[in-house]
């Protein structure tokens, strides 16, 4: 079973200004009473993972008050990850510490709807989760896929490419002011039972 989960949260959100104001990441825009990342860490913890680490990038102190006994930010320092600055996803990845050798790495605007881990089980580390409606947010990858270039962790299109195995999940998408009502709305009924 895979155990740990890398959660790329820094994006800028440049569809979601609207919302956001260029002040909060859109991980943390409330869909029903919670921050949208809170029911991200539920899945994955009810999936058995007991590590999750947050990469939020300049966003990092946003993301604090989510830390609890197995959630965490990365530990990459403020000063380190301005807009400018040339640390790359793969740098702060890599910089995790206890990082394992096989975790989940996904982006912080979507939540898979389905069990991914017994899939994960018969086909890891080569694969790579395709997301209903967008190309992937979620892939089963190695620490060494990572060290040695052959996946880019922030293109998850050609992670689709390169990892060959892969699942179809339902997903709740808060990239757009759309897709934020739609995830409303099922958090509402499936949640909230409203």
């Amino acid at each position: 079973m895979i155990k740990q989960a890398i959660v790329l949260c820094g994006g800028g959100g440049k569809r979601m200004l609207s919302i956001t104001k260029g002040e909060i990441s859109k991980c943390l825009i409330n869909v029903g009473e919670r921050p949208f990342i809170y029911f991200i860490i539920q899945m994955l913890k009810g999936m058995g993972c007991v590590d999750i680490v947050l990469l939020a990038r300049d966003k990092r102190r946003q993301f604090e008050i989510l830390e609890d006994d197995i959630v965490r930010v990365s530990a990459i320092a403020d000063d380190d990850i301005t807009p400018d600055s040339k640390i790359t996803i793969k740098d702060e990845i890599l910089a995790v510490t206890d990082l394992q050798d096989i975790f989940v790495l996904m982006t912080g605007d979507q939540l898979p709807i389905g069990n991914w881990q017994g899939f994960a089980e018969v086909w890891k580390p080569k694969v790579a989760v395709k997301i209903i409606g967008r190309d992937t947010g979620m892939a089963i990858v190695t620490k060494g896929m990572i060290e040695s270039g052959e996946i880019d962790p922030k293109d998850f299109k050609d992670m689709m490419k390169k990892l060959p195995n892969y699942m179809m999940l339902g997903t709740l998408h808060v990239g757009t002011s759309e897709g934020l009502r739609r995830a409303q709305q099922f958090i509402d009924i499936a949640v909230y039972g409203q």
